[in-house]
Parts: C-alpha cells; sequence; structure tokens
C-alpha cells in the first residue's frame, strides 16, 4: 500500500532573523496571552467539549506554549483557522503561532516568510471511496474519477500517485474542500482525496460509516 507522507505541523510566527522571533515574544508578553491559531471542528485535534472548552492535541500543543511563555496554561486566545485564512492571519499578526494540519513544503519553507519550529504530527494522504466498489489495491483505483482542488499540493500528491502506479484517473476540478466532499456525496467523484486524519473525520459523521472505505 503506497501513502504518500505528508506532515502535521505547528510553527511559529517569526522570519528567518532572531530579531523577528523577539518581538514576536515581546508581543505576546506584552498582551498577556497567546493567541493561537487552530482548525476549525477536527475530532481528536480541535473540538469543543459540553462545557464548551477546546479540547484535543492541537489546542494542546496551544496551552503547552502558553504554559512555557507564562507559567499559566490558560494565558491563551484560540482562533478557528481555515487552509485559506491560516497564512494570511500568520502574516498579520493576529495569530502568533499556528497549531494545526499544515503540509511542512519546501516551497513554503523559504517564500512565506515564516519559519516552520517542527514536525508535531505524521499523516498519510488517502482516498475515501463507497466500500460497495471493493477497492483494495492501487489498481482498483484505475480510471477512478477524482474531484480536486487544481494547484494544491493535494492534488500534485494525486498525480504523482497515479503516475507511480502507472494508472488513470479522472480530474474533476473543484475550487475548495467542502466543494470536493460535496461533489462525492452527491456522487460526481468516485473517490475524495485528503490526509488520513481529516477522512476519518468526515467518515464518522455518516449516518451509516460503514457505507465509506478508507484506502
Amino acid at each position: 500500500m503506497h501513502y504518500l507522507k505528508r506532515l502535521f505541523i505547528f510553527f511559529i510566527f517569526h522570519f528567518l532573523s532572531f530579531p523577528i522571533i523577539a518581538f514576536t515574544l515581546d508581543d505576546v508578553k506584552n498582551r498577556g496571552s497567546l493567541n493561537c491559531g487552530i482548525s476549525e471542528i477536527r475530532v481528536g485535534f480541535a473540538d469543543i467539549d459540553s462545557d464548551n472548552i477546546w479540547i484535543g492535541f492541537d489546542v494542546d500543543m496551544c496551552r503547552a506554549v502558553a504554559a512555557a511563555i507564562f507559567s499559566d496554561s490558560s494565558q491563551v486566545n484560540f482562533i478557528s483557522t481555515t487552509s485559506r485564512s491560516r497564512f494570511p492571519l500568520l502574516a498579520s499578526g493576529e495569530i502568533d503561532l499556528l497549531s494545526r494540519m499544515t503540509t511542512w513544503t519546501f516551497s513554503r519553507d523559504v517564500n512565506l516568510g515564516f519559519e516552520f519550529a517542527g514536525i508535531n504530527f505524521y499523516d498519510g494522504q488517502g482516498f475515501m471511496y463507497k466500500s460497495e466498489l471493493g477497492i483494495q489495491t492501487p489498481n482498483d483505483l484505475n480510471g477512478a474519477t477524482i474531484c480536486i482542488i487544481e494547484g494544491t499540493q493535494m492534488a500534485f500528491n494525486i498525480n504523482t500517485f497515479f503516475n507511480k502506479n502507472i494508472l488513470t484517473y479522472q480530474s474533476i476540478p473543484v475550487e475548495f474542500d467542502d466543494e470536493a466532499f460535496e461533489s462525492f456525496n452527491s456522487g460526481r467523484c468516485d473517490i475524495y482525496s485528503n490526509y488520513m486524519t481529516e477522512l476519518a473525520n468526515k467518515r464518522i459523521a455518516f449516518n451509516k460509516p460503514d457505507d465509506y472505505s478508507i484506502y
């Protein structure tokens, strides 16, 4: 089974020079709290419990940084971000740190002006399909229709995967991930592709999760 390794990372907002790091930390200390960007609701990573308290792996990373700065893990403001808003929010200074699903790539490392502080979770990109298709090997994906957000890292990974396995697929271009998922639900696409953890989150939300499988 071939999985294209992707990375979940968190990174602190600073450029490649030390003074910028100092300015960001000074701003956080002067404010008295850390503004931490997390994803929208994602079970296990960023969720809200019955007491209306943020919980999850990414949330705990934010609290750990706040504890390191203030010796108080509660000194943090959680700000939900989308895949489109995360970088502008980080660049504008509205968030000091981003702790959410974000792929660490060479182009982002050198072009965005942010410093990737480190990897805190490894994930893989996968495929979701209706169980009745009976997909068990890469060859079973041959000729599948896939709704793809063109120009993204995921689109590149899909193309690489199919070329590597000498398979063909039909690309149905969409603009947003929500559109890709809705198209999959409506039957416009055979396959919906995303990070494995994201696929698992979407699968458990179905009324009949067993009707869908992840490869």
